[in-house]
């Protein structure tokens, strides 16, 4: 039973970015849970030099505790939870532990808001507005703002696309999602005008260095998720005249817009890479409640 719980850790981390091709994103998640939990333990068991196989579910529960009294959220406090479920089965595998006592311990019902969302009327007039924005970051802007619509992109698909992904000839788009599964999804003509344009003043700047990625700054370096985040959310918050809209506001729209005009929800799930049906039927009560609004606002009986 040799080993710290640090390297054990580590070995986790590991087995889950090598083995199971978690994201970079989850595994940096993990590693935060794991390091908090564990900080925790040693202060809750009273020993730094922690047997896994004296760890019960009540220790779990302890933890789980401690990280609502900080006022932690309940989807967090859930991932955390996944976290250590994951660390001990690893652990029994390894032999490390007998036991899982995460598996015991129940996790804690999340609330599920629904997703914001743009209508197709606000979408419309905004992108029609950006697409006369000269200059590259004007370009560079309506072809995110068309493409994230578009194909309802999650906003690290956008990071990661290249332009051997995008067949012009086929209107398809190839995306690298979660967990490195590969799907191909249709992109509107639009979008491919956007990108047209973006690339013609990607060639003309002589600072920019285009090389495979789509979007770059004008030193021809990727955009990361967070440069992407801020300026989307800048121009969405422009749009809808409020605060609180995002990239993922603009996948949201993407579903609910499909499902609104009759979309198969099995067809919508594929297009947006969800590994489970429950994920895209959160838009089809969106779908429902905006449905349902526009009866009671229309209906001269409602």
């Amino acid at each position: 039973m040799g080993g710290s719980l640090e390297a054990r850790i580590a070995d986790h981390l590991d087995y889950l970015g090598t083995v199971r091709r978690y994201s970079p994103n989850t595994i940096a998640a993990y590693r935060r849970d794991l390091a908090d939990w564990s900080a925790f333990s040693v202060a809750h068991l009273g020993t730094s030099d922690i047997d896994l196989n004296t760890v019960r579910p009540e220790d779990v529960r302890a933890f789980l505790g401690y990280c609502a009294d900080r006022g932690l959220v309940r989807p967090t406090i859930a991932r955390r939870l996944a976290a250590v479920r994951s660390f001990f089965r690893h652990a029994c595998r390894e032999g490390w532990a007998e036991m899982n006592p995460a598996q015991q311990v129940g996790v804690p019902r999340q609330h599920r808001n629904l997703p914001e969302v743009l209508s197709a009327a606000t979408l419309d007039r905004a992108l029609e507005r950006y697409a006369d924005v000269e200059g590259f970051f004007g370009r560079r802007l309506a072809a995110l703002l068309e493409v994230a619509y578009g194909a309802g992109l999650r906003v690290s698909e956008l990071a990661g696309l290249t332009w051997a992904d995008i067949d012009t000839g086929s209107k398809m788009v190839r995306v690298i999602g979660k967990g490195d599964k590969e799907r191909r999804v249709p992109i509107t003509g639009r979008a491919l005008e956007a990108l047209v344009q973006y690339r013609r003043e990607l060639d003309e700047d002589a600072l920019a260095e285009t090389k495979d990625s789509v979007f770059v700054g004008q030193a021809g370096r990727p955009l990361s998720v967070r440069q992407i985040q801020r300026v989307v959310k800048r121009a969405l918050e422009t749009i809808a005249e409020r605060e609180g809209v995002s990239t993922h506001t603009l996948r949201h729209s993407f579903a609910t817009h499909l499902l609104d005009r009759g979309a198969d929800i099995m067809a919508v799930k594929e297009l947006l890479g969800h590994a489970s049906l429950s994920t895209t039927q959160l838009y089809t009560h969106l779908s429902r409640e905006r449905i349902k609004t526009a009866y009671d606002l229309a209906h001269p009986r409602a």
